[in-house]
C-alpha cells in the first residue's frame, strides 16, 4: 500500500466498541481497496492494542493468529464482543424510552431509532417510532400541539418537524418578552438584583477621627439605664428581661448583670403566705398575723444569730429577722431537743425563694429566755429547713 486514504484508530477493548471498529475496519478495507485475506488480517493485527491482541490470541488457541484467515479472526471477535440479544428486552427498553430531563428533540428522536435496531420491527417501525416519540415528549407544548393532530396523517419526521417549530416558536417567545437573545434564553441566564445608592454624600463626608468618636460617647453616657439589664439604648419598660428572674437576689425584674446585690454578697429570702381560705380552720378566718405576707430577708455576709435558752435547759443560736414573724426550726432539731413536745396543727403556707410551697409539719408552743427576758413564742417544725437558722450552742 503505497498510500494510505483515511486513518483507523487502534482498537482498544476497554475504551471502544468492537461493532463500531469493525465497521469503521470494513470501510477502512474498501477505500484502500484491500482485498486480500493475509492483507486484510495483516492491517486488522496491526491496529489491535497489546491487550486486544493478547485476547485474540487467546481466543483462536490452539491455532495461530497469522495462520487463521481474516474472515475467521472477525467471527471470533464478534462471538466473543457482541452479547446475545433478547428481542423482547430490547423492546421493552424502546417501549418505555422517554424524553429526559434537557435532552433535545433531536437528540430523543436518534436515541429511539438506536433502540429500535435489534427490536425487529419490520415495516411497523415508522409508525412505532412516531408513537414512542410522541408518547415519550416530556409535558409541554410541544406534546400538546402533537397530541392534536390525526395520526393516520402524520409521520415520524413530519412529527419531529412540527416538535421542533412549535419548540422554537416557544423559545423565541421567551427571548423576547425578556429582551435576550434566543441563545441566551436557552442558557438560561440568572438575573441578579440591583442596588441603587447614593454616594456623593460619603465621598464628601470627612472621615471620622479617633476623637469624634470619643466626642460622642458621652451622649450614649448621658442615658439612664435599663434597670432590668444595664444597657442604655432603650427603656426599662421596653426590655426583653423585664420579668426575667435574677440569678443572684432570685428577684423577679432584672438579671444579674443589674443586680444591686454585689456579687458574692449572700442573700437567703424566705416568703410566708397565708393558706387558701377553704383551707382554713374555723378557728382562722385570715385576719391573724400568720395568714399574712411576711419577708425574712438577709443580705449580710453572715446572718445575725442570737444566744437564746428554750424551756430552761435547751440552748440554741438563732438568726434574727426583724421583718420575720415566725419563728422556724427543723425536724432535726424538734426530735433532738422537743421530742417530749406534742407537735400542734398549723394552717400557714410557707413560699421559698425557688417559688417553692410548703406546709409545716406543725407547731409547738415554747418558753424563751433572752437577755432577762422571758417570752412564750411559737415554733414552727419545717423538714428539711436550712440549718443555720437554729443552731445548736456548743
Amino acid at each position: 500500500m503505497a498510500g494510505v486514504i483515511g486513518n483507523l484508530t487502534m482498537f482498544e477493548p476497554n475504551a471502544q466498541n468492537w461493532e463500531l471498529f469493525g465497521s469503521k475496519l470494513k470501510q477502512f478495507l474498501a477505500l484502500n481497496k484491500i482485498e486480500t485475506s493475509e492483507e486484510k488480517r495483516a492491517v486488522l493485527i496491526t491496529h489491535l492494542s497489546d491487550d486486544a491482541y493478547r485476547l485474540l490470541i487467546n481466543l483462536v488457541h490452539p491455532g495461530n493468529v497469522e495462520e487463521t484467515e481474516y474472515d475467521v479472526l472477525i467471527k471470533t471477535f464478534n462471538k466473543h464482543f457482541l452479547p446475545r440479544r433478547s428481542t423482547f428486552a430490547d423492546k421493552d427498553r424502546f417501549y418505555s424510552a422517554a424524553q429526559m430531563a434537557g435532552e433535545a428533540l433531536e437528540d430523543f428522536a436518534a436515541r429511539l431509532r438506536g433502540l429500535s435496531v435489534y427490536c425487529n420491527f419490520g415495516e411497523a417501525l415508522d409508525v412505532l417510532l412516531r408513537d414512542r416519540f410522541v408518547l415519550g415528549l416530556a409535558l409541554g407544548p410541544e406534546r400538546d400541539r402533537l397530541f392534536e393532530k390525526d395520526a393516520s396523517n402524520l409521520t415520524f419526521a413530519n412529527a419531529l418537524e412540527l416538535a421542533q417549530k412549535v419548540s422554537c416558536a416557544r423559545k423565541s417567545k421567551a427571548a423576547t418578552a425578556t429582551g435576550t437573545s434566543q441563545e441566551g434564553a436557552e442558557v438560561g441566564i440568572k438575573e441578579e438584583p440591583l442596588y441603587h445608592g447614593n454616594i456623593s454624600k460619603w465621598r464628601n463626608r470627612a472621615p471620622r477621627t479617633r476623637r469624634d468618636v470619643a466626642v460622642t460617647e458621652p451622649e450614649d453616657d448621658a442615658r439612664p439605664k435599663c434597670e432590668s439589664c444595664g444597657l442604655r439604648n432603650h427603656l426599662s419598660e421596653k426590655c426583653f428581661f423585664r420579668f426575667h428572674k435574677c440569678k443572684r437576689c432570685l428577684e423577679i425584674g432584672h438579671i444579674s448583670k443589674a443586680c444591686a446585690v454585689k456579687k458574692g454578697q449572700k442573700v437567703n429570702n424566705m416568703h410566708i403566705e397565708s393558706m387558701p381560705e377553704e383551707n382554713v380552720s374555723d378557728g382562722c378566718n385570715g385576719s391573724c398575723e400568720e395568714c399574712q405576707v411576711f419577708s425574712l430577708r438577709c443580705v449580710n455576709n453572715n446572718p445575725i444569730l442570737i444566744p437564746v435558752l428554750i424551756n430552761n435547759n435547751v440552748r440554741l443560736d438563732m438568726e434574727l429577722d426583724t421583718g420575720s414573724s415566725t419563728s422556724v426550726i427543723s425536724d432535726e432539731l424538734y426530735y433532738k431537743y422537743f421530742s417530749y413536745l406534742t407537735l400542734s396543727k398549723c394552717l400557714i403556707k410557707i413560699c421559698f425563694y425557688n417559688e417553692h410551697k410548703i406546709t409545716p409539719m406543725g407547731c409547738v408552743d415554747v418558753q424563751v429566755t433572752y437577755s432577762n427576758c422571758t417570752k412564750k413564742l411559737t415554733f414552727y417544725l419545717f423538714i428539711y429547713l436550712i440549718h443555720f437558722i437554729c443552731t445548736p450552742q456548743k
